[in-house]
């Protein structure tokens, strides 16, 4: 009797930092999104002018950034409205 047996294949390095690289790719958009030109040229300029004693400002807007991206986007999935309209609308017109 022949019998063949199935052996799991490894995927190839190829697949593996695809894979990984999807994992990371929204990420990297927010990122991008939430950050901007601007951002990045007056970053450039500051870690220039002053060397990484800014570093803790980077951090902390990160930290903000990823906070707020998350809340907005719950608020955002469970009123169906967005924040400038969730602003306009609760808090005052001014503010958004």
């Amino acid at each position: 009797m022949n019998m063949t047996t199935s052996v799991p294949q490894t995927p190839s390095l190829f697949r593996r930092i695809m894979t990984k690289l999807a994992a990371f790719a929204p990420g990297i958009f927010l990122i991008g999104y939430s950050i901007g030109t601007g951002s990045i040229t007056t970053m450039a300029k500051a870690g220039a002018n002053y060397g990484v004693s800014l570093m803790w400002a980077v951090a902390l807007s990160c930290i903000v950034t990823w906070f707020l991206i998350r809340i907005y986007g719950r608020y955002a999935s469970v009123t169906g409205e967005r924040a400038l309209t969730a602003f306009r609308r609760h808090i005052h017109p001014g503010v958004a």
